[in-house]
């Protein structure tokens, strides 16, 4: 692995030998990445591509700090859990219908994001893993 800052080859230290930056996340990002990369390739070359589609679009999202925000992907609808479609069915929203859902990993807690549309409106919102609106 190569310094994002001078090109140097990095070391198992955290900080660069050659320009003494912090490669702590950075490292953490490259081998994230390389997981769900390998991971998709290995789906794909037992043919599973939808799984390996799902692998490839994992999203990773950093503050300005470096510091891990979420990390996010598609869910379809089908796959959403009985506790989250109850929560709609039960809610003001349950004239809308789900157009896209996306599941986030986060520190705070994991939770879905699902954006409805009743007509030309469009909404998002939030749900916890208990159905609770956030």
């Amino acid at each position: 692995m190569k310094c994002y800052n001078c090109g140097a080859d990095l070391t198992g230290d955290n900080r660069c030998p050659n320009c003494g930056i912090d490669v702590k996340v950075y490292k953490k990002i490259v081998m994230t990445s390389n997981y769900y990369y390998n991971q998709g390739l290995e789906r794909s070359n037992v043919r599973d591509l939808s799984g390996a589609i799902e692998s490839l679009k994992k999203s990773l999202r950093f503050d300005k700090t470096n510091n891990w925000i979420s990390t996010s992907w598609d869910i379809r609808r089908n796959e959403l859990p009985a506790v989250l479609t109850q929560a709609l069915a039960n809610s003001e929203y349950s004239t809308y219908t789900v157009d896209d859902a996306e599941y986030y990993e986060a520190p705070q807690g994991d939770y879905y994001q699902i954006e409805l549309e009743q007509g030309a409106k469009e909404i998002k919102v939030k749900i916890d893993m208990t159905g609770k609106f956030i």
